[in-house]
């Protein structure tokens, strides 16, 4: 017995297995995933075998080589809106293999996939130095048939904006990614994000809320604080599926509103925020809060600059709260 738990203790294991760098690779691309890994005990990688399977269990490809390279690029493309696991093991110099690693990849959605189209939630000046924030929203019926799908597929959020964006469901914020979509060169490069949302739905009514700010887009920027770099425009652009069957999509039966209670909002001038203006729920739906809202406007700000997640999220690491300062002369700062 103590030779074999000395002989386990001495096998490989697999650590910090990614796919295109990335520990949790979701809404990526399917074309050309590159495996990485490293190695902890054993003494020398010989060879390795990555096996990759679709949820049902179909084995989509199995990579084998005899190889040290702690690297693999699948030659298969994972097609799109697609949640597969990916299997890897390796072998040492005496054939000794050691324990499987996993990890989860679900890929992204294609630019031809897309039904929603572009909206634009502001009726004011879009000339205007300072902008308040916009909230849009669409409220929704799930039958029990399509939860039960969802429970067993999947459902999914892709979104994009101009801007900087924060969804919630039924008054629930689906993430604690931060200034999504990220900070590209947004006329060539703007990124959708995929949210796996099923445990924040529910049979019956369901509401949809998205805020959006200026963010890099319209906001100020650089040494000089130049605004509107990349548009003057705030611009959602959403499709809500289950199991790859589109439920919702941003359209002109949206509505939008700018006297919610985040107002001016910028990277640099910071934000202000009146709670006044929150608004009331009941059972996770807003309540009556019509006089506030309007029809949003279709854009066709176009797809061609989409790009499936490429980078880490940005997400809290930590909570500082407000302290009142009170100076050996008397003198103090608000708290």
């Amino acid at each position: 017995m103590k030779m074999k738990g000395k002989e386990t203790e001495n096998r490989m294991k697999i650590r910090n297995l990614q796919v295109n760098h990335l520990t949790k690779p979701v809404g990526i691309s399917g074309k050309n995933l590159r495996l990485s890994w490293n190695l902890e005990g054993g003494k020398k990688q010989n060879g390795f075998e990555v096996t990759v399977q679709d949820t049902e269990g179909n084995v989509l490809e199995i990579v084998e080589e005899e190889s040290n390279a702690m690297v693999c690029i699948l030659k298969k493309e994972i097609p799109s809106r697609t949640k597969v696991k990916i299997c890897v093991k390796v072998w040492d110099e005496e054939k000794k293999e050691s324990e499987p690693a996993g990890i989860t990849v679900v890929t992204g959605i294609n630019k031809e996939e897309w039904n929603a189209k572009w909206i634009d939630p502001e009726l004011e000046d879009k000339k205007k130095e300072n902008r308040r924030a916009s909230y849009l929203r669409k409220r929704f019926s799930l039958t029990r048939k399509q939860m039960e799908t969802a429970e067993q597929q999947g459902a999914y959020i892709y979104a994009t904006c101009h801007g900087i964006m924060n969804l919630f469901i039924n008054g629930e914020e689906i993430t604690n990614h931060q200034f999504m979509p990220g900070t590209q060169q947004y006329d060539k490069r703007l990124m959708i994000e995929t949210l796996e949302v099923t445990r924040f739905l529910r049979e019956g009514e369901n509401e949809i809320m998205v805020s959006l700010g200026d963010g890099w887009y319209r906001g100020a920027m650089g040494f000089s604080q130049n605004k509107n770099i990349y548009g003057t425009d705030l611009a959602l652009l959403l499709q809500f599926e289950i199991a790859r069957e589109p439920i919702v999509v941003s359209d002109e039966t949206w509505t939008a509103t700018q006297d919610g209670p985040i107002g001016e909002n910028d990277f640099m001038a910071g934000e202000v925020y009146d709670a006044r203006k929150e608004f009331p729920m009941e059972h996770g739906l807003m309540e009556d809060c019509g006089e506030r809202f309007h029809l949003v406007k279709v854009q066709n700000y176009g797809m061609k600059q989409l790009i499936p997640v490429d980078t880490v999220p940005v997400t809290p690491h930590e909570t500082l709260f407000a302290k009142q300062i009170i100076t050996p002369a008397g003198e103090g700062g608000g708290s």
